[in-house]
This record gives C-alpha cells, sequence and structure tokens, in this order.
C-alpha cells in the first residue's frame, strides 16, 4: 500500500477525499501574511517570549473552561487551545485534552487554501 505523499493523479482537497497539506500552500495573494522575522534573537529575550506565549495559551484554556459553562469543559477538559503561526505550523498547544491537536494545523491550513479569497 503506498504512502499518501506517493499517491498520484489524485487531488486531496477536503471534497471528493480527505485533505492532505501540500508543500507550498495556495493562499490567496490578497491575504497577506507576515513574512520578516528576526534572524538572531538573544536568549534571555527568547526565553521571555517562549514563557509568554505559554501563559497565554494556559490563560486561553482557563477562560474556556470559567466561560463555557460546560461540564465537559470544566471537569472533563475536553479542549485545547492553539498557537499556531499565520500559515498553520504549531507554536504551543495546550495541556488538556491532546487527542485532536494533531490536526490543528491542517485545520487551518485548509482554511487558509480554500477561504483566503475572502476570509470573512
Amino acid at each position: 500500500m503506498p504512502k499518501i505523499s506517493e499517491i498520484k493523479n489524485v487531488k486531496f482537497n477536503g471534497r471528493e477525499t480527505g485533505y492532505v497539506p501540500p508543500e507550498k500552500l495556495s493562499i490567496s495573494p490578497r491575504l497577506k501574511l507576515q513574512t520578516t522575522a528576526a534572524k538572531k534573537i538573544d536568549p534571555i529575550t527568547y526565553e521571555v517570549i517562549r514563557h509568554s506565549l505559554w501563559n497565554i495559551n494556559e490563560e486561553h484554556g482557563a477562560t474556556i473552561q470559567r466561560l463555557s459553562g460546560s461540564p465537559v469543559a470544566m471537569y472533563a477538559l475536553d479542549l485545547n487551545p492553539s498557537i499556531l503561526t499565520e500559515s498553520g505550523e504549531f507554536v504551543y498547544f495546550g495541556p488538556y485534552m491532546q487527542y485532536m491537536s494533531g490536526v490543528t494545523d491542517t485545520q487551518v491550513k485548509w482554511i487558509l487554501e480554500n477561504r483566503s479569497e475572502n476570509p470573512g
């Protein structure tokens, strides 16, 4: 059985077949993404930013628990906040329900490819 990446002549677009993100996403040029980044960052600044992002993600999960009113979110912790880059790559995902975290990037990439012309 071939790997999905080895199958030719099939478009995995999420409509007729499952969605598999391509190497390079086809995003509408109307959607402007941030492309600049610092070449080098000092270790102290890196750690401050890293821990700040982690705390933001933790607070996101705690806020969902407090505001949802759902026992599933409150007691089963069946939620998982994520921080991704604007191109859909993982930065952090929360320490809650990890089961579906692995497909968060796929969902964002599908939205970028299929809704970037008119993001709403």
